[in-house]
């Protein structure tokens, strides 16, 4: 199907007074060039053809620029329509100013700005750009590591860099905790660490075992497995001059033990004892991989726990700047309709229809805000998929091969819930960007 073929199919359904034709369906999934966008604006056309005002139509675009373009476009299809006799659009090509149509962001603003109170901001809050959000970060990280490490090293970091994590790592870390702070709470429990002591001990005597075998049946000193062993043997002996903790972490992470399957010659070896050593050596390093990863797992957990100090104090910073960044405005207005069912009611009443370009490329957040506010009247869902919906007021369109994976939050897993949660699909296949000259060959 095509973008003109949906429009005709559309156009015969009013004409046979089926309400708002056949434009209802709740996603429109499609590959690139298919005319997606040109879907969004008939449908927004279309709307508006059979009496919607325009100022209770939302569209949300990913960019600022995609925003710009759009409003564009639709002028200029309304007043393309409106030349052709379509008197019904006169009116609304004179309040072009009215339509809402932007961000995902400058929309949720707008919430946020409409009800400060339930959403609990400040009502003359500013929008903290990139730069700006970039350097109060930076402020509040600075003075906020000041304070920790006059208190001493804290036992969360110390622990995490004898793994190898480093400082820089931990502000990284840290920014990535500040731009998903709703995603806190669901940080995994610490599993079972095992006994790394034990294993200290248990490797060293494993060492020791397989480098006397290596001497009584390696017929040549020059055999890759028997220099192998003699250097494993070497770095554990070394490991006996650091202190307990440090030797551990050494242990786990920075001695392999050897030999592995591709070294040695069983020409040079009695019998099966370069098999035996090596099996020796494959059960070493799984136990030692075993507990390096749970070291590493409670290592960031715990990290992360001492990491939640910052972000409250970031948190504080933007209060008393009076500011938001960008995650706020999204966090915020989810908040907002999620928990104010008089702030969601009203909001859904604000608006008839929800249009969403780039859907592909949604961030969580934004997909429950869409779901939220495009539920029926009085009905008052705790999680937005299993929000009821309203009947043809959700419109999203969207192509899952274009997704820009992981980018501002971009989850294709929570695209294809959502999908699955809106029910229609309308798929467009036919290509209007790719030459056939090309294509063809």
């Amino acid at each position: 199907m095509t973008a003109k073929t949906l429009r005709d199919a559309h156009d015969r359904a009013l004409a046979q007074g089926k309400g708002e034709g056949l434009l209802h369906t709740y996603l429109v999934e499609a590959g690139a060039g298919t005319g997606k966008t040109s879907v969004l604006v008939e449908r927004f056309l279309s709307l508006l053809a059979a009496g919607t005002d325009i100022a209770r139509i939302v569209a949300i675009t990913f960019t600022e620029k995609a925003a710009g373009e759009l409003k564009v476009r639709l002028r200029t299809e309304l007043e393309r329509s409106v030349r052709k006799g379509a008197t019904a659009l006169e009116e609304p090509l004179l309040r072009m100013d009215r339509a809402v149509i932007g961000t995902i962001h400058s929309f949720c603003a707008t919430l946020l700005r409409e009800s400060p109170v339930e959403a609990q901001v400040d009502p003359g809050f500013a929008v903290a750009d990139e730069l700006g959000r970039t350097m109060l970060f930076a402020r509040t990280w600075d003075a906020w590591l000041e304070d920790e490490l006059s208190k001493g090293l804290p036992p969360a970091l110390a622990e995490a860099r004898s793994l190898g994590f480093t400082v820089d790592r931990a502000r990284d870390l840290a920014d990535l905790l500040a731009k998903n702070r709703d995603l806190i709470e669901h940080v995994p429990a610490l599993v079972p660490a095992g006994d790394p002591e034990a294993f200290a001990a248990e490797m060293t005597r494993a060492t020791a075992e397989s480098l006397r075998l290596a001497r009584e049946h390696c017929s040549d000193p020059e055999d890759t497995g028997f220099a192998a062993i003699a250097s494993f043997a070497d770095t554990v002996s070394a490991a006996e001059y650091l202190s307990g903790d440090a030797r551990t972490a050494f242990l786990l992470k920075s001695v392999k033990p050897a030999p592995g399957k591709t070294q040695g010659n069983r020409k040079n070896w009695d019998a099966d004892a370069l098999a035996s050593l090596r099996q020796r050596a494959a059960a070493l390093r799984e136990r030692q991989q075993e507990l390096a990863r749970a070291a590493s797992h409670n290592a960031a957990v715990a990290l992360v726990g001492w990491l939640r100090g910052f972000v409250q104090r970031y948190e504080a910073e933007k209060a008393s700047a009076g500011v938001l960044d960008f995650d706020d405005l999204l966090l915020k207005a989810r908040d907002l309709l999620r928990d104010s069912a008089e702030a969601r009611e009203r909001w859904k009443d604000a608006y008839d229809r929800i249009l969403v370009d780039e859907f592909q490329d949604t961030d969580p957040l934004q997909c429950e805000v869409a779901f939220y506010l495009s539920e029926k009247k009085g009905a008052s869902a705790r999680s937005w998929d299993k929000a009821d919906l309203e009947p043809g007021k959700l419109f999203i369109v969207g192509d899952p091969k274009q997704s820009i994976y992981r980018f501002r939050r971009a989850d294709i897993e929570m695209y294809e819930h959502a999908k699955s949660v809106a029910g229609g699909v309308l798929h467009l296949v036919a290509n209007f960007r790719t030459r056939p000259s090309l294509v063809g060959r």
